[in-house]
């Protein structure tokens, strides 16, 4: 009994915490309030920033991917103009080097010979960033003349916004601007340099940069020959069909087989062609659009004291254009000689 008094007494003569363990706790309350609030913030702020980011990036690799493609769809106009060129700034321009790009090309659906451009432009020149902006313009006839115009682009469209490279375009396989010992490398190899921000005056999200290495196919097509003002145009080929064109069926005992190539389009400039077999009992004679085909006999061999008969075999015979190296190929069938 005595020891319950006392535990009862002991209790009730706690005082409470003091004002220094308060503060204590109220400090510890709020370091843990306040780690809290900077992570929560933290996390808001990451979150919103990708959320502005993210439409902006999708852009940039869309703008990015039409780029590439132009590039890679690139046909040399003439001899005398690179498929793809990066512009160079001349007396009175208002762009600088790498903000300009032409792609030359020809639309095989329309017959349309094109020039796309991209360029770099400000709306005000106190402006941190640029637009990036696409135009084209076609022409239904080439022309002989370097780096041509076709025409005045009048079409211009913004792409993208908030471009702040200041050198987005170059040629990598030139030293410098004025380098010329490429020149005859139909292939060109671009690298583009894509970097971007928020056009917002208060930015939402860090700038960020895209690096494209882009080749091109570039063939020359669709030119004029001679001078200016002259000449007839280059037609290039578009496919070679062998006649017949049906499986060719030989007997066993051998024959000869005649076959004809066709070029299109029938007016095309260089309609060139080889043949090649891929069989040693299969011969080519002659050259050219018409040829015949000399087929070695399929005859019985002996094994031990027995003639066996031949077994069915088969070959082919390819054509191929010099422009463009379009193919055709014919299968030819010899029966055994059972």
């Amino acid at each position: 009994m005595a020891k319950l008094c006392f535990s009862w007494k002991y209790i009730n003569d706690q005082q409470g915490l003091t004002l220094i363990e308060m503060l204590f706790c109220l400090v510890l309350v709020s370091m843990v309030a306040s780690a809290g609030f900077s992570l929560y913030s933290s996390m808001a702020s990451d979150w919103q920033s990708a959320s502005a980011q993210s439409p902006v990036l999708s852009d940039t690799r869309l703008a990015m991917e039409k780029i590439a493609s132009d590039i890679r769809a690139a046909d040399k106009p003439n001899s005398d103009t690179r498929a793809v060129r990066v512009l160079v700034p001349q007396s009175g321009d208002t762009f600088t080097k790498g903000q300009r790009l032409d792609v030359y090309q020809y639309d095989d659906a329309s017959s349309k010979y094109m020039m796309i451009e991209y360029r770099l432009v400000k709306n005000n020149a106190a402006d941190s960033y640029s637009h990036l902006q696409r135009g084209w313009v076609e022409s239904s006839s080439p022309s002989t003349d370097a780096n041509p115009s076709y025409g005045n682009i009048t079409n211009w469209r913004t792409i993208l916004d908030g471009v702040t490279s200041s050198v987005l375009f170059e040629d990598a396989l030139l030293d410098d601007d004025t380098d010329t010992s490429n020149d005859d490398n139909e292939r060109r190899i671009i690298n583009v340099d894509m970097k971007a921000a928020d056009t917002l005056a208060k930015p939402r999200f860090r700038d960020f940069e895209l690096k494209y290495t882009i080749a091109s196919r570039s063939q020359q097509i669709g030119v004029l020959s001679g001078g200016a003002g002259g000449g007839s145009t280059i037609i290039p080929v578009a496919s070679v069909a062998i006649s017949p064109h049906n499986p060719a069926t030989v007997p066993w005992g051998g024959d000869t087989v005649t076959l004809s190539a066709a070029v299109s389009p029938g007016n095309s400039s260089n309609k060139g062609i080889s043949w090649t077999d891929n069989s040693d009992w299969i011969h080519i004679v002659g050259s050219g659009t018409n040829i015949q085909i000399d087929v070695d006999p399929n005859p019985e061999y002996r094994v031990s004291h027995h003639w066996v008969d031949s077994s069915p075999r088969q070959g082919t015979v390819t054509v191929t254009t010099d422009d463009g190296h379009f193919t055709d190929t014919i299968t030819i069938h010899q029966s055994g000689s059972s």
